[in-house]
């Protein structure tokens, strides 16, 4: 299961990348992660693991991800370790004037039975998605 979307937010390409590349801040703008923490130290950057517990499914899963490519001010993608739904998520970030445009790549690898349903799941994860990326924009707009 493969989808993007993009949201235009107002405000720097470096304001954005700042908060959404420190994964810790995911459970701020992303219903679904309940706590993310870092347990790698030293400057944000390639190859940082986090670990995280979210709601998937009606689970609350606990997994880890770390960081896989890192350009600041331009892109960061995390791939899941060990999890149980694997995952690839990318961020983009596109300065527009003074504001950024942010896009979402998000792939859920399904396998076995999940994979049969995947056709029913796409629109709500997608949906979800989504609504995560306006809840972002809600935050960091507010927050000037």
């Amino acid at each position: 299961m493969r989808f993007t979307n993009s949201i235009l937010i107002h405000q720097p390409v470096e304001k954005v990348f700042s908060f959404v590349s420190n994964f810790e801040n995911s459970p701020k703008w992303n219903y679904a992660v309940i706590t993310c923490e870092r347990s790698t130290s030293g400057p944000l950057g390639l190859g940082h693991v986090f670990n995280h517990k979210r709601q998937f499914l009606g689970r609350v899963l606990e997994e880890s991800f770390s960081i896989s490519r890192f350009e600041h001010n331009a892109r960061v993608t995390i791939e899941s370790l060990e999890a149980r739904y694997p995952f690839i998520m990318e961020y983009s970030f596109e300065p527009r004037d003074s504001n950024t445009l942010l896009i979402n790549l998000f792939e859920l690898r399904t396998t076995g039975p999940f994979r049969l349903a995947e056709f029913l799941l796409r629109p709500k994860v997608n949906k979800a998605v989504n609504h995560n990326l306006h809840a972002l924009k809600s935050l960091l707009e507010s927050n000037p």
